[in-house]
């Protein structure tokens, strides 16, 4: 309670009173930057009256653009933290004047511009090495890292990341190490050296166990399952299968998604959906018996909310698809799109589709009719039967949002998303409000 009733004080104080010194202020937002980066902010907003000087006002830009930064606000401008280059290199503040090149170069970063980011970055790394300011010496060199890995330059990355690592670790700094480490390995996997990628997302995991962050998790054990498969190393993938298992509270993988199938079925139908679910189904016949009758119900479901059975687009027995085919129509495989297994299959199996469905809109109830119409038969749902359930929801926002979702985890410069063109406003959409812009062609 004492802590409350002090804090409340404190912003009543520095947002009221004329008369505070502000560098006081300054140093307690300074001393909770790194633990509550939203309090933090919170203040420096209630800071609305800035003094007339220039150590001051500097010392305000830093601490609220590094304030910005620290609560992923995205920051394109520079016109605040020129404030703060406009002062400190002209001082003996070695670590402040680093800290100011640091977020300048970041700055830079976030627009793309890599040359000037590293002049500022490599500014704030001969200033940083004046100090004893590690953790500071370890952003910057991961930020350099994380530049040349933008642009595909896998050796300088592995550089500078290992330089970061280093930083991290002597002052025990696992917060930043584990994400340091990450890259890392995504570095060494993209060098195909599956090995080193493995210890290294090993590291990262055991060290991302204390933080209990629950998309790193997601992404550290896709990681690894992927290269397992690379690797065909059976045991170690059932392995995974079987903790996904384990777990009171199941995390689909935003990777591979472990499905309810992973789940429960044997490595080798495991296995097919890792190869061939791109299809959107899968055949029945490769499943073991246990799994068929759960797979059906799977099915009917989802004919229960579109109105269709799901098969190939070329399949002229199936009655129930939007449209007549005409013979016309090509089944997209893997291979005619271009799809190879280094690829990651970005939309919902269907297990996972009907699961995320019903938490979100309630549990899909099946009737008589359901079950006495075959799947490749004629099927017809009354106006008020096709109102109960929202076929836009699965198919469209469900699946859009699972892609934005995988987008924002997977490390890598340059991404391709391979979609069907009904999705494409939608996925436009979101990757806008995720802070990507259009470049379009001269023509």
């Amino acid at each position: 309670m004492i802590k409350r009733i002090f804090f409340l004080f404190f912003i009543l104080f520095i947002g009221c009173t004329p008369s505070i010194n502000p560098l006081s202020s300054f140093d307690t937002i300074e001393q909770i930057m790194s633990s509550k980066p939203d309090s933090a902010l919170k203040l420096l907003q209630l800071m609305t009256k800035i003094p007339e000087n220039r150590a001051i006002k500097a010392r305000y830009a830093l601490l609220y653009t590094e304030a910005l930064h620290k609560n992923l606000v995205k920051v394109t401008s520079d016109s605040l933290i020129n404030i703060a280059l406009d002062y400190y290199p002209k001082t003996d503040d070695w670590q402040r004047t680093a800290k100011t090149y640091f977020y300048k170069g970041k700055i830079y970063s976030t627009n793309n511009e890599w040359k000037k980011a590293c002049e500022n970055l490599l500014q704030a790394e001969q200033l940083a090495l004046k100090t004893t300011d590690q953790k500071l010496l370890g952003l910057i060199y991961n930020e350099l890292g994380e530049i040349y890995w933008n642009q595909e330059y896998i050796d300088n990355a592995l550089n500078y990341l290992k330089k970061a690592c280093q930083a991290f670790f002597q002052i025990r700094d696992s917060f930043n190490a584990r994400y340091v480490v990450s890259s890392m390995a995504g570095c060494y996997w993209w060098q195909n050296d599956l090995d080193s990628a493995l210890l290294l997302y090993d590291l990262a995991l055991k060290m991302e166990e204390k933080y209990k962050e629950q998309i790193t998790l997601d992404f550290l054990e896709g990681a690894r399952l992927c290269i397992y498969y690379q690797k065909n190393d059976r045991e170690q993938m059932s392995e995974i299968f079987t903790k996904a298992k384990k777990d009171p509270q199941p995390s689909f993988n935003k990777l591979t998604l472990l499905s309810d199938y992973y789940y429960q079925a044997k490595y080798d139908s495991s296995i097919y959906y890792l190869k061939y679910e791109e299809l959107g189904t899968v055949d029945p016949r490769m499943l073991p018996d246990s799994l068929r009758p759960k797979y059906d119900t799977i099915q009917r479901k989802f004919r229960r909310v579109t109105g269709m059975h799901l098969t190939g687009y070329d399949r002229k027995d199936n009655p129930s698809l939007p449209f007549k085919t005409k013979g016309k129509q090509v089944t997209e495989t893997p291979d005619l799109k271009g799809i190879t297994k280094e690829d990651i299959h970005a939309d919902l199996f269907i297990a996972e589709l009907i699961k995320r469905y019903e938490a979100a809109m309630g549990k899909i109830v099946l009737t008589e009719y359901d079950f006495q119409t075959g799947l490749l038969e004629k099927y017809k749902l009354s106006r008020q039967e096709k109102e109960q359930y929202n076929s836009f929801f699965m198919l469209q926002e469900l699946r859009n949002e699972y892609v934005s979702e995988l987008f924002r985890t997977y490390r890598h410069p340059k991404v391709a998303i391979v979609y069907g063109a009904g999705h494409f406003w939608f996925l436009y959409a979101k990757i806008r409000d995720m802070g990507f812009e259009e470049v379009k062609k001269k023509k």
